[in-house]
């Protein structure tokens, strides 16, 4: 028993406290009363996510691969579902809060930007990578 509860407290801890690196070259605008990807963009982004440290880092580059914007976001709320990982981000710009999600597939990972008031969400078309955190879990 004392072992079964180790293991799932470090499996509970390691999904809410793991950190993600994102690199994306395309996004998707789905429009979720429609099920269906309704235009596409190409961008060259990277969103580092440390749970750990309560951190969104938001990159976007230019065809040159410049960086033109960075922002950092304060992670505030986290939850699990089924193979997904939830979370919130506040803007310290202009303090507007956004609904994120990591959904985990048998071989890929998936970042997703929710917009619930319009039905709709950005997907992120790239690679994962796992990061190392400044605080390690």
């Amino acid at each position: 028993m004392k072992i079964f509860l180790i293991f799932i407290l470090s499996l509970v801890y390691s999904t809410f406290h793991a950190q993600h690196s994102f690199s994306s070259h395309q996004t998707h605008a789905f429009d979720l009363t429609q099920n269906k990807i309704i235009s596409s963009q190409n961008q060259t982004q990277t969103f580092n996510i440390s749970f750990s440290d309560s951190l969104l880092i938001h990159n976007k580059f230019n065809d040159e691969y410049h960086i033109v914007y960075s922002q950092i976001y304060k992670i505030t709320n986290i939850s699990k579902q089924d193979k997904m990982t939830l979370f919130s981000a506040r803007s310290g710009i202009s303090g507007n809060t956004y609904g994120y999600v990591i959904s985990f597939k048998e071989t890929e990972t998936l970042l997703m930007q929710l917009f619930p008031e319009e039905n709709s969400m950005l997907i992120f078309d790239g690679e994962h990578s796992r990061l190392k955190p400044f605080n390690q879990p």
